[in-house]
């Protein structure tokens, strides 16, 4: 079961909100934004549509309504979710959700006794989101209640009472070491000998009592184990934990965060509210590995005024936007994974970008590549020589700023003999394949798709004959036949008037840089064929 759509109106934070996801698919949905945008009232209302329908819920209108909209209508009826596949059923409704607050801390536990446990279904920890939700005692109270029953099951005559525990304790332990290599779990101790807990192995030490983990391995030990024992009755399900990074550092944030992806049932969805750069950044891994990850982006949203928030593109301006709220004033030190020096006029004191063509083919590269390679970045360097030979020695600059950060140089084919351009690449320095970028922005690919997109396909032929056409005009005055720069204006105009365009941009410039440089996205042969230029 996965949520497609959910609106919450007068609720918490939300005059009117709503969210929409894709119909099907989407195995993580991960809710960025700063503290105090509404990330955690998401699965409130979650946790309240799901509880009115078959538990009842926490009735607390200074909690859940709205100060100035306050009413007799319950808050459960100003939450609607849509889903892939709606529950039916009373156990549909049960297993619809399974939600873990941010308050997950249990510091320690002792059982001295055998527990009958309710249905995993009927058990609620916590009605609200800033309740206590303390499972991890609750679950080795589980544990140990099925390995007992598991005694006295006619299947299980044959089985060893070790293998009755290992059932899912070593699935436990398995995911813990991926996480932990340095930590074993080595298994439950009876509530019957009075200190029954968990025990683990950490180096030499033996029978290490679950209250000495570190409050990292405590929090991750919490999470892992609750999704294990709970998959087989939450199968169907809707998994939320609000900041999964609690107590972790970066790099068991994105262990842990792959974990808990693989380790969901087949079928059911994971959310998470974060604002953690190792949990946002292993989702742009798995989603780069063809993960169907969606990001929401909650931030610079105004929650008073009706508010539709749809998957964000996990572009530079929302890593940027991430990498603010979590690392405040040191975001401006955090540097692409390699920079891309281009030609082009730098921007200096004096000008903006939209002067003239000041860095016009930078800008054109990260209108193409920032929504897909997010971790590079384009700068303009001057002309083909300074950026071939590196004259500003911004090479050194980078490496000096920024250790392990690469840099690009990038050149224009112009009229470079093979030999030239063979003589460059041995130097470092890398060549585009055709003369210009004004060659691949008018690519007759995109020229076919800037008619179809303006519900003209009919006219991508007329475009491509009509570049054409005017490049023989340029042949016959004596310029190169690849010069599509030159005719960048009357095929402009063309353009323009064929397919009736508006607000395409004054200048030839603009109407390259903001109506064609978005039509190249990798489902096109110039993006392919770019990408490797530039690349490799």
């Amino acid at each position: 079961m996965r949520v497609t759509s959910a609106h919450f109106r007068d609720f918490k934070r939300f005059k009117d909100l709503t969210i929409q996801l894709p119909s099907t698919g989407t195995r993580l949905v991960v809710i960025a934004g700063p503290n105090g945008t509404g990330k955690s009232s998401i699965f409130d209302g979650f946790k309240v549509w799901q509880g009115s329908r078959y538990t009842g819920f926490n009735q607390d209108p200074l909690y859940y309504d709205r100060p100035e909209a306050r009413q007799s209508q319950q808050a459960s009826q100003r939450v609607s979710i849509d889903f892939d596949r709606p529950p039916t059923s009373v156990e549909e409704f049960k297993r619809a959700f399974y939600i873990r607050s941010a308050y997950r801390h249990e510091a320690d536990f002792t059982m001295a006794q055998i527990q009958r446990t309710p249905s995993l279904l009927d058990q609620n920890r916590f009605w609200k989101m800033i309740d206590q939700d303390v499972a991890v005692s609750q679950n080795y109270q589980q544990l140990v209640a099925q390995t007992f029953e598991g005694m006295f099951e006619p299947q299980n005559n044959d089985m060893r009472v070790e293998a009755l525990r290992e059932q899912l304790i070593g699935q436990v332990r398995a995911a813990m070491h991926r996480v932990f290599p340095d930590l074993v779990l080595e298994g439950l101790q009876s509530p019957m000998s009075g200190d029954g807990s968990f025990f683990f192995e950490k180096g030499v030490s033996r029978k290490w009592h679950y209250k000495n983990l570190s409050g990292g391995e405590r929090a991750a030990f919490d999470l892992l184990l609750d999704i294990i024992v709970k998959r087989a009755a939450f199968h169907d399900t809707i998994y939320c934990i609000d900041e999964p990074e609690t107590h972790l550092n970066t790099k068991v944030q994105a262990v842990l965060l792959r974990e808990l992806v693989n380790q969901i049932p087949e079928g059911c969805q994971l959310w998470i509210a974060s604002h953690s750069i190792g949990m946002m950044r292993e989702a742009l891994t798995m989603c780069d590995e063809g993960a169907s990850v969606v990001f929401l982006d909650f931030g610079d949203r105004d929650f008073d005024m009706p508010v539709v928030i749809e998957p964000s593109r996990p572009d530079r301006h929302f890593w940027q936007s991430v990498l603010s709220v979590a690392l405040d004033d040191l975001a401006g030190l955090v540097a692409p994974k390699e920079v891309v020096l281009v030609e082009g006029k730098p921007l200096i004191q004096g000008t903006t970008r939209r002067d003239s063509n000041v860095e016009f083919d930078a800008r054109c590269l990260r209108t193409i590549f920032e929504p897909y390679r997010p971790q590079s970045g384009f700068i303009s360097g001057g002309g083909s020589h300074e950026v071939a030979h590196d004259r500003l020695a911004l090479g050194s600059g980078i490496a000096a700023l920024v250790p392990g950060a690469s840099l690009i140089r990038l050149i224009d084919r112009d009229d470079r003999t093979d030999a030239e351009v063979e003589a460059l690449r041995r130097g470092g320095c890398r060549v585009l394949g055709r003369r210009d970028i004004e060659n691949y922005l008018l690519a007759d690919d995109i020229l076919r798709k800037v008619a179809t997109e303006m519900g003209k396909p009919g006219m991508g032929d007329a475009l491509v004959a009509e570049k054409q056409r005017l490049l023989g005009d340029g042949m016959l005055a004596g310029r190169p036949a690849d010069d599509v720069k030159a005719v960048v204006g009357p095929l402009r105009q063309f353009i323009r008037r064929e397919l009736a365009l508006t607000q395409s941009g004054n200048t030839p410039h603009a109407f390259l840089s903001d109506t064609m440089a978005p039509l190249i996205t990798p489902d096109t042969a110039t993006y392919q064929e770019l990408e490797q230029a530039i690349f490799g």
